[in-house]
């Protein structure tokens, strides 16, 4: 059989993805003429679909030395030189095809590619741009357009992308993912979710994916669903301290206080240098009434971070709850010293000054607290009750930590007993 035949042979195989045997063919073919640029560049382009990208560019700059007018071999050694990290040699060799060839799709798309993980976004956006000139249906230039304009932050384009990314490749998940990262920064959860599901039913293996739907569910105080995507990427084998913390955390909000524990305890065994899970693991304990285990926590959380506020905030907490009024008070007053625009360390320390018996200090805290807060949101809630309570108002405290609990239920183990207060307070002035 003449080398021709034998060529036609493998470029068969290689069309019914038999790369092996197509490398066969192109090496009898080799045998039989060694200066068939051809043959070098087919043989190639099978060992790069194999991954063997070591070979496959010996082969390419093989043929690129017998015709070196072949752009599809430049472009060809630009995507095994991109495959093994080399992205310099990748960008010089499609800048080589396209100088040979203005008209070669793949070397334009290949080279936007290639500077986008370089981060040149404005070659990768002119390349890309180019691309669609001469092929407006490339699905991977609307891809990457797309991901360019959301970093850049123009989020309308970004989706007009994505949109046609999603119209040529709508079996593919990528273009949900990145209408649903627009999505997000426009605060349009609802859509966000919507593209999320979509790209979760067509990939559902990816935990990234169900990380980022499950992120979106909690911010909601959708806790099932958070929980259950946040256990799916646990279940995919990702041993992820974020995944645990989070799933900690909803699970916390959840009312299921031992799973909260179980979690938070993973992910410091995981990483124990990590401070999050220390500061969360300390929430759900001061809800059980451990207060000694959360301060034993909270210290191990300031151990880590010196310069933590939400830690040592979170300790005057567990301290008040103690009755250790002091020392709560030298917490939080440490916590407002390391970010003095922290409302909750002001609010804590009125409450402890409060314990104390310093009526005075208390409502100066509190109310400066106050004032870094919405007054839809529960941290005013919470320090305005306070403050109505000092003045004698027992039924505008009700009112204020009863409005709380139904924004965050899971304080309840917090609130409920100054609510009891309050109503016996409201009971005695009845009488």
């Amino acid at each position: 059989m003449d080398s021709t035949a034998v060529f036609k042979e493998g470029q068969l195989k290689f069309r019914h993805n038999d790369y092996f045997g197509a490398i066969d063919d192109f090496n009898r073919v080799i045998k039989l003429d060694p200066k068939n640029p051809s043959a070098f560049c087919n043989r190639a382009l099978a060992e790069g679909r194999l991954h063997l990208c070591d070979v496959a560019i010996l082969d390419y700059s093989r043929a690129i030395q017998l015709n070196p007018g072949d752009d599809l071999a430049y472009s060809g050694r630009g995507i095994a030189n991109f495959e093994k990290g080399y992205s310099d040699l990748a960008v010089n060799d499609f800048s080589r095809a396209i100088k040979l060839n203005e008209n070669n799709v793949q070397a334009f798309v290949c080279r936007g590619i290639a500077e986008y993980h370089q981060t040149n976004l404005a070659a990768a956006s002119d390349d890309f741009l180019q691309t669609l000139r001469l092929d407006p249906n490339d699905a991977s230039a609307n891809r990457y357009l797309g991901w360019i304009c959301y970093r850049q932050t123009n989020y309308v384009a970004a989706t007009g992308y994505f949109n046609r990314f999603i119209r040529l490749k709508p079996k593919l998940s990528d273009g949900y993912s990145g209408r649903a990262a627009v999505e997000e920064k426009s605060k349009d959860w609802t859509g966000a979710i919507a593209d999320l599901d979509q790209a979760i039913d067509l990939t559902r293996t990816d935990p990234d994916l169900y990380y980022r739907r499950g992120s979106l569910k909690y911010d909601n105080q959708d806790w099932d669903g958070a929980i259950s995507d946040y256990r799916k990427v646990i279940e995919l084998g990702n041993k992820w301290c974020s995944a645990y913390d989070i799933l900690g955390l909803a699970l916390w909000k959840r009312g299921d206080l031992d799973g909260a524990i179980s979690n938070e305890s993973e992910s410091i065994k995981i990483n124990p240098t990590n401070y999050w899970p220390y500061l969360n693991r300390s929430a759900v304990e001061v809800d059980q009434g451990k207060l000694d285990e959360a301060i034993n926590d909270l210290s191990r959380a300031i151990e880590l971070d010196a310069t933590n506020s939400i830690a040592y905030n979170n300790r005057a907490w567990a301290k008040f709850l103690k009755n250790d009024f002091d020392s709560a008070i030298a917490d939080a007053t440490k916590a407002i010293e390391l970010n003095t625009t922290n409302g909750r360390a002001l609010g804590t320390r009125g409450w402890a000054r409060f314990g104390k018996g310093d009526r005075d200090g208390a409502k100066t805290d509190c109310q400066r607290a106050i004032s870094f807060f919405k007054p839809d949101s529960v941290e005013f809630d919470y320090d305005q009750g306070l403050v109505v309570f000092m003045n004698g108002d027992y039924e505008k405290a009700v009112a204020c930590w009863e409005d709380a609990l139904k924004k965050e239920p899971w304080r309840k183990y917090q609130l409920k007993p100054w609510i009891e207060k309050a109503k016996a307070k409201l009971s005695g002035n009845r009488l």
